[in-house]
């Protein structure tokens, strides 16, 4: 059954689609880009530059933990973490986050939320959620 609160979102200009519109599965590693792209309305090439500028600047690897931190509070976001016990799906989560922008940590990715709608370019609702940066 299909997700109705996930909405394809890939702003990569290397995406390819099948001749129905489908996309073809996507394999690169650029989930942090795609997430500050939609959470910041900026093109997937404007986000690279920022991520790696700020990679760059702190020694650290652009879609690092620390990289995300720092990009992430720079743009007036606030981080909340949750314990192990706390953590529930993505698709629980939305149903409590419907209104506001989020960059949402789950297992090893990063996803865009705006308005209880997950964009990405897979859908990872059934992922736990980690923590989250709100706006």
């Amino acid at each position: 059954m299909a997700n109705k609160n996930f909405i394809f979102y890939n702003p990569n200009p290397k995406q390819r689609f099948h001749k129905d519109g489908k996309p073809y599965n996507w394999t690169e590693c650029d989930c942090v880009v795609r997430a500050f792209s939609k959470a910041l309305d900026l093109s997937w090439k404007k986000t690279y530059e920022m991520m790696c500028k700020v990679g760059m600047d702190n020694y650290t690897m652009p879609n690092s933990d620390k990289a995300i931190y720092i990009a992430a509070t720079a743009a007036d976001f606030r981080r909340v973490t949750y314990k192990a016990g706390e953590r529930k799906p993505l698709k629980e989560w939305v149903k409590s986050h419907k209104k506001g922008t989020f960059l949402v940590r789950v297992s090893g990715h990063i996803t865009a939320v705006i308005d209880g709608k997950i964009y990405d370019a897979w859908d990872c609702s059934d992922y736990c959620v980690t923590s989250y940066y709100e706006r």
